[in-house]
């Protein structure tokens, strides 16, 4: 895979958004960079950005504060919590 695949255009609103905090943006343009179903979790993501743990919950728990973000549990086939799924809204155009 090329390190340029695609180009990512995240919207001026939330790119200019000083209620956010600048690592939420940059999370935000980040996750848009990918495949829209694609599938990550909070431990890969802080690696893969060579951050720590709580930097990206904060930055994500920025972003749903915000309503850029909402979250929706998901429930496997015994009811029990299997993870949640992130869905980002008004970042990109």
């Amino acid at each position: 895979m090329s390190k340029i695949d695609r180009y990512v255009m995240p919207t001026t609103a939330f790119v200019r958004d000083a209620e956010l905090p600048l690592t939420a943006r940059a999370l935000g343009a980040w996750l848009l960079s990918h495949e829209p179903m694609i599938r990550f979790n909070v431990p890969t993501i802080a690696r893969l950005n060579g951050c720590g743990e709580d930097q990206i919950k904060n930055a994500l728990r920025a972003l749903e504060t915000a309503g850029y973000l909402s979250r929706e549990q998901v429930n496997g086939t015994d009811g029990k919590i299997v993870g949640v799924e992130y869905r980002l809204a008004g970042v990109g155009s």
